[in-house]
């Protein structure tokens, strides 16, 4: 089940412990609620200057139902934006396509499928995504 074994990223030698901002092009170690602070005021200052749907959330395909849950609620309910969006979506649609050709398919042709339907997927399909 996807998001079952996020926990374990929690546990990875590679994972950042410490929040960092840029500043004066540099990245710096700063206190847990400065940085988030600093989201939140980028975060309003981008939605009063362009409107409610000049902000969007992508989540991780590693998301829980809780996670995923907490983000609609804050970008739909707080923010006002429907534009939420989960990577397993986008990433599966093409997969479930590319599952659904004949076996008899070359790879070639079935990794060239993925890649096409990836970018339409991704360009069409994605709330977050307007034209």
């Amino acid at each position: 089940m996807k998001g079952y074994h996020s926990v374990q990223a929690l546990y990875g030698k590679d994972r950042l412990t410490k929040a960092q901002v840029r500043k004066n092009g540099s990245m710096v170690e700063v206190p847990i609620q400065e940085a988030l602070d600093l989201v939140a005021q980028k975060l309003k200052e981008t939605r009063d200057k362009h409107g409610k749907d000049s902000v969007a959330m992508y989540g991780s395909g590693q998301w829980t139902i809780p996670d995923g849950y907490v983000a609609s609620k804050l970008f739909k309910g707080c923010l006002g934006t429907n534009n939420v969006e989960a990577n397993a979506r986008l990433c599966m649609a093409s997969a479930v396509r590319l599952s659904q050709m004949p076996t008899a398919s070359s790879r070639s042709t079935r990794a060239v499928f993925f890649r096409r339907a990836a970018s339409i997927t991704a360009s069409s399909n994605s709330p977050m995504i307007k034209s």
